[in-house]
């Protein structure tokens, strides 16, 4: 089974860096994928959450609305990322980043 999990590009508890799922709301997301196929996956899994799929640039992204629960929404796009076999995609919340990646095994 595999499973995705958050990479903060930095050493230290990801509890740390993430509000407690489901008591705070995010500022708005942006979620950086790297094709057009997989960000038309990644909006329609999370268009209950708002989202809209972006292109500046030639740099395919979805942004997903402000003030929106974390707490639904990690898990959505984990399983969008497992079900379309995307293998990872950079997550901006804020002024912190992540990475997002399937994770083997």
């Amino acid at each position: 089974m595999r499973r995705s999990v958050l990479v903060p590009p930095f050493e230290g508890s990801i509890g740390r860096a993430l509000p407690t799922p489901g008591r705070e709301r995010a500022a708005a997301m942006l979620i950086e994928v790297g094709s057009k196929d997989e960000a038309e996956c990644v909006a329609a899994a999370l268009k209950n959450f708002g989202s809209e799929l972006v292109n500046p640039g030639g740099n395919w992204r979805v942004i997903v609305q402000d003030d929106v629960e974390l707490a639904p929404l990690i898990p959505a796009l984990g399983e969008c990322l497992r079900d379309n076999r995307i293998p990872a995609v950079k997550v901006s919340v804020g002024n912190r980043k992540y990475v997002m990646q399937i994770k083997p095994g």
